[in-house]
């Protein structure tokens, strides 16, 4: 299922690659099942995800067009809901022993929420793909490069300002002292700096696979570093691993391929990372060190997380691994077996926040703000610490919100959201800007932030496609393709040769 191994050449109707990658996963489960670890994870319910999500291979032309957006969604959702289980069947890794049966009920919400997701985002590709206008003027290379590095450097000035300076930690009391001291327009820059920083991470990477010139690779290899550095600094994984994430989703939706040099490297890069991560939010809990004490001491932090992270394996001290982390499922299960007998059903409280994401604290200073992940570690008591992040997932969030109802209409919503936004941003037609910037905000906020909270996730969505929405407003113009067609033809009508060598699969930058 993985990405890689999907190649434009197998893409053809995707059935052969189909029957392939479950006929590889169908000998890995029967491994696990010889090996005697049955206990850890139920097979029949890991054979019928890995169909359902490998699926989404079935019709794909090429790695960017509109099915990629299933793709991707199909990926993450069984890295979230069926990796950990298929390391603990093949390892018999300690867990909770599977329950007998084909699979419980928490696997069955799984499996009913990811047929149901792929079912709205088919219904959507049913309908025929817009028909395409005239093609829109184009950006320099200068203009391009100079307002993509503009925009990155004072959204994430801002952002450092706001996350380092205002909010010196994620302890409820800090981060109320921190708004408290601020003024409504302060508040409105910083949430819009905080927003549209990746949109200018973004227009560098673009450059750079636009492009292809050689100032433009160090320059975003630079970014991504600092980004890490950021990241690592307000301890927040997501914001450590946004450059590079958004640098591999460039790159394959302009390109259409696997950008195998930098997954590489950058895959690499994140594995060695991600143990020092996660020491250095022990270090930091352990020290009661906040923002602005670690950017001020961020050398020392460094050091001391990354002797914490050599100290993983032994008895004393162990890190949750990489998979384990990356697990959702735990979350899930929990939600499904408790809401509606301990704990009450949410009946959309937490879903609250979407309804005033475009009323600015400027006019509403006292705008409520639900913080589910502290909502649902309180409600479900997992851990002794209030300021927890729990988080359920945005199938475990529905669940938790309105039961099966909301799972499965939830999900099928997601899914046609996707669909949709496949359908209009296909970029295996056209490579835009503005479908780039549409395609990886929506990627990066819908479907990697699938594990996060729908409020969270979506209220960002929403004020960056406004902010999307005004750079093609201001930004796009009509080329002089319509003038000048008389210029690129011969006299008996047919493109010039040297007009048709000139295309390029960038024909815009807004559209």
């Amino acid at each position: 299922m993985s990405a890689v191994a999907v190649s434009r050449a197998s893409m053809g109707g995707g059935l052969p690659l189909y029957g392939l990658l479950n006929a590889a996963f169908l000998l890995l489960v029967a491994l696990g099942m010889v090996w005697g670890h049955l206990d850890a994870a139920h097979p029949v319910y890991l054979v019928l995800l890995f169909a359902l999500c490998s699926s989404a291979v079935c019709g794909m032309r090429q790695l960017n067009d509109r099915q990629v957006y299933l793709l991707l969604f199909s990926v993450i959702y069984f890295l979230f809901y069926g990796l950990m289980d298929v390391v603990r069947l093949l390892t018999g890794s300690a867990g909770p022993a599977a329950p007998s049966g084909l699979f419980d009920k928490a696997e069955l919400v799984i499996l009913a929420g990811g047929v149901l997701a792929h079912v709205g985002y088919r219904v959507v590709q049913l309908a025929p793909a817009a028909a395409r206008r005239g093609a829109p003027g184009d950006w320099s290379e200068r203009t391009l490069v100079s307002v993509g590095l503009l925009l990155w450097t004072v959204c994430t000035w801002l952002s450092w300002e706001f996350k380092v300076h205002v909010i010196v930690s994620t302890a409820g009391a800090d981060i109320q002292r921190g708004l408290a001291g601020l003024g409504g327009w302060e508040t409105s820059a910083f949430i819009l700096g905080i927003m549209l920083q990746p949109l200018g991470l973004l227009m560098l990477a673009y450059a750079q696979s636009r492009f292809q010139r050689a100032y433009l690779t160090p320059l975003l290899i630079a970014v991504v570093v600092f980004q890490f550095a950021f990241g690592f600094i307000v301890d927040v994984k997501g914001d450590a691993l946004m450059g590079a994430v958004l640098v591999i989703l460039v790159k394959l939706l302009t390109q259409g391929r696997v950008p195998r040099m930098w997954l590489v490297v950058i895959g690499v890069s994140v594995a060695l990372a991600f143990p020092v991560l996660q020491a250095n939010r022990v270090v930091r809990g352990e020290s009661g060190m906040d923002r602005t004490a670690a950017a001020q001491n961020v050398v020392q932090v460094l050091k001391k997380a990354v002797a914490t992270s050599r100290q993983a394996s032994s008895a004393n001290f162990r890190p949750e691994s990489f998979f384990e982390r990356l697990s959702l499922k735990t979350s899930v299960e929990l939600i499904v077996s408790r809401t509606g007998k301990d704990v009450a059903f949410q009946d959309g409280d937490t879903l609250s926040p979407l309804l005033t994401a475009f009323i600015p604290r400027l006019i509403w200073p006292d705008k409520p703000d639900v913080q589910t992940g502290r909502v649902m570690n309180e409600a479900f008591q997992v851990s002794e610490q209030a300021e927890t992040y729990i988080s359920p997932s945005h199938l475990g969030e529905l669940y938790w919100n309105f039961g099966w109802s909301g799972a499965l209409g939830g999900m099928f919503l997601i899914g046609a959201l996707l669909g949709i936004i496949g359908r209009c941003c296909d970029l295996s037609e056209a490579v835009t800007l503005t479908r780039v910037m549409i395609a990886a905000v929506t990627m990066q906020a819908l479907v990697l932030g699938f594990e996060s909270t729908i409020a969270a996730q979506y209220v960002v969505w929403m004020r960056s496609m406004l902010a999307i929405g005004l750079l093609h407003l201001v930004l796009a113009r009509r080329s002089g393709a319509e003038s000048s067609e008389a210029g690129d033809q011969t006299g008996n009508g047919s493109p010039r040769p040297d007009a048709m060598s000139a295309a390029v699969p960038f024909p815009n930058l807004m559209r």
